[in-house]
């Protein structure tokens, strides 16, 4: 035991030095330390289970893995024998993505070598997709190595001018799908968000034990002094979330029938996310809402907010960037606009082909880790397997950055920045 903590207080100083002397040596740039989340890894695998028993075990791992050198996953056995032990772990771990490697009756030890191996490949992966992100970045020979502590990557990146781009490319998951997406204008969707109004104005008036009147609404409706406390009162989602609408040659008001459901600033969508997890149960259980990126125009703090379709039986989108065999930075033709041109493989093509197909006057959303990038309409069924992100107040560096993570492909879980220092030259 006294070894390993040797060994590991050797390693520390090691990674140190490696920090110091790219320090004292590169003229500006910037180094990193990366920690692949080993917790993370095991929850992925069982699927996110909600199992208590199963998350306090994790818990548990965590914080005996700060005064112990044994590794995260037999410390994790350990633990889940402590808190449950008649219980099976292959009732937890035997998804569909690990139902071949793990059999519905295999013993604990089994499932845990499978878990042991599992880990090992995920931490291997995201060091190469890592690796393979900065060397298409372009800085000049980067030194790249996993740590003593598993799960730990060291990046000495010299050169690097801009430290929050390459934050975003590191930390940037890569899970691209393609959604199909209502339309406002559909009447289940709009009679669900007119229903979820209603129904917040009416909660919050049960909270302050007043209720209002239709006649009292039509009222401070017609006041010429309403302020915005007023009509958030009284139309408390509206407030935040300017409905998709516009004004017809005849005044009236009428509905986009396109898939934004609305609009809100920046600051409000947390807000708005509250409130319709509030009222879910009126809205379509096929129906996702995701938000926009960023905002459409530069001098905008506006997102739009996208209603997404679930097709499949599972809620999975019915396509996804595994189909993806390259991707590069290009530019729309139509508008001059920074884009990202994308090829599929055979079986994406042929799903692909089919889904535009059935979509056509309708729209596509483009998702990358649940963020809409764009959300085309079809104007015809597309053959060949090739795709476009567009839109969005895209620059060019956006475009290659996107292009590279998907070239470079989907991390298996998320990893966060430790450790962090900026060379000044």
């Amino acid at each position: 035991m006294q070894n390993k903590r040797t060994i590991k207080f050797f390693a520390i100083i090691f990674s140190l030095a490696c920090l110091f002397q790219f320090s004292c040596t590169v003229k500006g740039g910037m180094n990193i330390i990366i920690e692949v989340s080993e917790p993370d890894i095991i929850r992925s695998l069982s699927g996110y289970c909600a199992d208590t028993t199963f998350n306090q075990a994790i818990d548990l791992t965590i914080q005996r893995q700060k005064s112990s050198d044994e590794d995260f996953v037999t410390l994790f056995g350990t633990a889940f024998q402590e808190l449950a032990p008649h219980a099976s772990l292959a009732s937890i771990f035997s998804t569909m993505e690990l139902k071949d490697k793990i059999p519905f009756n295999a013993t604990n030890d089994e499932v845990l070598r499978v878990l042991r191996s599992e880990s090992d490949d995920a931490i291997s992966k995201s060091y190469n997709i890592l690796r393979s992100r900065i060397d298409r970045f372009g800085v000049g020979r980067p030194n790249i190595q996993q740590l003593q502590t598993p799960g730990r990557i060291l990046m000495e990146l010299p050169g690097v001018k801009d430290p929050d781009r390459v934050r975003k490319l590191l930390q940037t998951m890569g899970r691209l799908e393609f959604w199909e997406t209502y339309s406002f204008a559909d009447p289940e969707i709009l009679s669900a968000v007119e229903g979820a109004n209603n129904m917040l104005r009416n909660m919050q008036a049960l909270q302050e034990e007043t209720t209002p009147t239709e006649d009292t609404l039509q009222q401070l409706d017609n006041e010429y002094e309403y302020t915005f406390e007023q009509y958030a009162k009284d139309h408390p989602l509206y407030a935040y979330l300017q409905p998709s609408t516009y004004q017809n040659e005849q005044g009236q008001t009428m509905v986009h029938p396109s898939a934004t459901i609305g609009y809100s600033h920046i600051k409000d969508t947390a807000r708005v996310n509250k409130m319709l997890a509030s009222v879910s149960n009126l809205f379509p259980r096929n129906l996702k809402m995701m938000w926009t990126v960023k905002p459409e125009r530069q001098d905008s703090y506006t997102l739009s907010l996208i209603a997404i379709k679930a097709t499949t039986r599972d809620g999975s989108p019915r396509l996804t960037g595994e189909v993806i065999t390259n991707a590069r930075q290009d530019v729309d033709h139509v508008s001059g606009s920074p884009n990202v041109s994308m090829s599929m493989n055979a079986e994406g093509s042929r799903i692909w082909k089919q889904m535009t197909h059935d979509n056509i006057g309708k729209q596509i959303a483009i998702v990358l880790d649940g963020y809409v990038y764009s959300y085309p309409y079809v104007n015809m069924e597309i053959s060949g397997g090739q795709s476009s992100i567009s839109g969005g107040n895209m620059t060019i560096e956006e475009a290659q950055d996107l292009a590279n993570i998907l070239k470079s492909g989907e991390m298996p879980v998320p990893v966060r920045i430790i450790q962090e220092t900026i060379i000044v030259p």
